[in-house]
């Protein structure tokens, strides 16, 4: 028993031994990251790896090659050699190469496994890999998708929720964002803290509306008033970032005739007709058409009625009837309007019905020549007496 256990306890010995010569006879290939340039990487560039290998082994590693595997959003700046050849790495020693890379524009921010290979220039097929770790920030960029507001027409003394959705096509996420609003024009304001929005974080593809809310003053003219939305936001790096746009508010209006009174020239032979624009909005190329028991009376034209103006428009006199006034005109966006408002014409002549007093002038006159015809033949026949 005992000379079994001596013979056991000689041969896990032998193991041992050979094992730690073999180990400090063979080579012991580490592959690490020196420096990776521009770091981070930024999507749409280049970047330059630099990678030592490291024999650990106690033997010299001969004729051995280091291949980069590059996957996306790496790729292989043309004209590199995808494979490096050391003919000698010694033994507790190391080596350094670099590579150059080209990463996808449309990269995100993250770490990302770059692969390399390590095998015997004889025998290619058996390899060792490793991978290192290549951090990329992306950066920030945003674009305006749309803009609507509410209400669609934006009318002076109005006001009016602005609804601007903007998406982040760059390649970083942008934390923190808040949006704020700011016009020319001292008639055009936030109300409240509406001109100041809070965001939060927008992802690269991802889209968010920011909401503002607006005041207009009542005393502007139809026109695009410009404004600027400014984005302002942390980037990846947690430093403070803007981004700004110009926005045109369009104030277009409404336009509202109606009419103020209507009253004959008998001097003139015209009726008058007072019609005022209330609404908020200019009318151009006004066309007033005056349509009585069906027929058209006349017609009269002004090139321009501006908000809360009035003016008066003459046609033909016509005692009695029923009808219509059409109003056509252009309006602020060229586009062409029509109102239509009914009218009803009943005039006397000046002074009142005259006819019973003509009557009883003509009576008298015809009583007072009969009484002097009268008078004059009585006296001529008690002459004749």
């Amino acid at each position: 028993m005992f000379k079994k256990t001596i013979l056991a306890f000689a041969l896990i010995s032998v193991l041992i031994l050979s094992g730690m010569a073999s180990a400090q006879t063979s080579s012991d290939l580490q592959l690490v990251l020196t420096k990776q340039t521009p770091y981070p990487a930024d999507p749409g560039g280049t970047l330059d790896v630099e990678i030592e290998i490291q024999n650990n082994g106690y033997a010299d590693a001969n004729n051995y090659i280091v291949q980069i595997v590059p996957e996306s959003p790496f790729t292989l700046v043309t004209g590199q050699d995808a494979t490096k050849l050391f003919s000698r790495i010694s033994a507790r020693n190391s080596v350094k190469t670099t590579f150059k890379l080209t990463v996808s524009d449309t990269a995100n921010s993250n770490s990302y496994d770059l692969k390399f290979r390590l095998y015997p220039q004889l025998s290619p097929d058996i390899y060792t890999e490793r991978t290192v770790s290549i951090d990329v920030q992306g950066s920030t960029n945003f674009v305006i998708e749309n803009i609507t507001t509410v209400p669609a027409n934006i009318e002076p003394g109005g006001r009016v929720e602005l609804h601007v959705n903007i998406m982040n096509i760059g390649t970083g996420t942008a934390r923190q964002v808040q949006g704020s609003f700011a016009a020319e024009s001292t008639s055009i304001v936030p109300v409240l803290s509406g001109g100041m929005v809070y965001v939060g974080d927008i992802a690269p593809e991802e889209t968010k509306d920011v909401k503002l809310t607006i005041g207009i003053g009542s005393d502007l003219d139809y026109g695009v008033y410009t404004s600027t939305l400014t984005l302002s936001y942390k980037d990846e790096n947690n430093a403070q970032q803007t981004q700004s746009f110009d926005l045109g508010i369009p104030v277009t209006g409404v336009i509202i005739m109606d009419i103020i009174s209507i009253e004959p020239d008998y001097t003139r032979g015209t009726i008058d007709i007072e019609v005022a624009n209330k609404g908020t909005a200019d009318a151009s190329s006004v066309e007033a058409k005056l349509l009585i028991d069906g027929e058209a009376v006349g017609i009269d034209y002004l090139s321009q009625l501006k908000a809360t103006k009035k003016t008066e428009f003459s046609f033909p006199l016509v005692m009695k009837g029923a009808g219509e006034l059409v109003i056509d005109y252009v309006g602020p966006d060229l586009k062409e309007g029509q109102i239509t408002k009914d009218i009803v014409l009943s005039f006397e002549t000046p002074g009142g019905d005259t006819s019973g007093i003509s009557m009883l002038f003509w009576f008298a006159v015809i009583v007072i020549i009969g009484f002097f015809v009268w008078r004059r033949y009585f006296r001529k026949k008690k002459k004749s007496h």
